[in-house]
């Protein structure tokens, strides 16, 4: 089949009104694949790896420079809530990556020092908002999300070997350890305990870049140029702050094939 060109344009906000009228219009242009609404979508790394796992995507945001870089076949600039609530009950499945700034490491240092952030925390009312759908959901977020996770499953990039040359041809390996939580029974790789001996890199903004005090000094990861960080991820159309937030796209492919074979 011919790819359609979007039906929603990213390129103006969506009211909320205008929510309940989308899912008709995207279902009348055709797909044979099932749809999943992903909300809070990004620059698309859960997006990449639900379409390769073999699902429409429709991708909601609240930003447009966001969404003009996602790969999905129907980019909504809107709120998640709004979207949930108009067409949850009518997709095959709910994928939220809720806002995750509230939950690093750097916002906890910042609060510890005093700092106020003013970053949310959206999993429990997003949760609530997904089940209420009916529809098969997924939430994604970083380790410091935990305590606020029922059961989550952790996906680990040593565990689809994502690695990639730094500029100077050492071999870096990223962990980008993540967390999921189900509507229904998903199953991780075993977490096998991480080698020893090897260049670790990560990518998040704030970081110390200095390779050889990491190496040297203190033993410990780095982040790498904006191109090494692109490829260990496996996500070379994303901008440096789109890299920051994303999940490679194995994770989302590795779980979206999983929930294909369960709805």
């Amino acid at each position: 089949m011919t790819p359609l060109k979007p039906v929603i344009d990213w390129t103006r906000d969506v009211p909320a009104s205008e929510f309940p009228d989308l899912f008709p219009t995207i279902v009348s242009q055709g797909t044979a694949k099932p749809i999943c609404l992903e909300v809070c979508s990004g620059e698309g790394g859960s997006t990449r790896g639900l379409m390769n796992a073999g699902w429409d995507v429709i991708a909601v945001d609240n930003s447009r420079a966001r969404l003009k870089r996602n790969p999905a076949r129907w980019r909504v600039l809107g709120d998640a809530f709004d979207a949930i609530a108009a067409m949850g009950a009518d997709v095959d499945l709910i994928w939220a990556g809720w806002p995750c700034q509230d939950y690093s490491a750097g916002t906890r240092a910042a609060r510890a020092h005093g700092i106020a952030t003013g970053h949310k925390r959206l999993i429990a009312a997003g949760r609530e908002a997904m089940a209420a759908t009916g529809t098969p959901w997924v939430i994604e977020n970083v380790e410091g999300a935990r305590s606020e996770l029922r059961d989550p499953i952790m996906l680990c990039g040593y565990m689809f070997d994502l690695e990639a040359l730094d500029d100077d041809g050492t071999l870096l390996f990223m962990e980008r350890h993540r967390l999921f939580e189900s509507s229904e029974p998903l199953v991780a790789h075993p977490h096998e305990k991480h080698p020893r001996g090897v260049q670790v890199a990560g990518s998040y903004g704030g970081a110390r870049r200095d390779k050889n005090e990491a190496r040297h000094v203190r033993h410990g990861g780095y982040v790498p140029s904006a191109a090494v960080q692109a490829q260990l991820l496996e996500v070379n159309w994303m901008s440096q702050q789109g890299q920051y937030l994303a999940i490679p796209p194995a994770y989302s492919e590795f779980l979206g094939a999983q929930l294909l074979r369960l709805i």
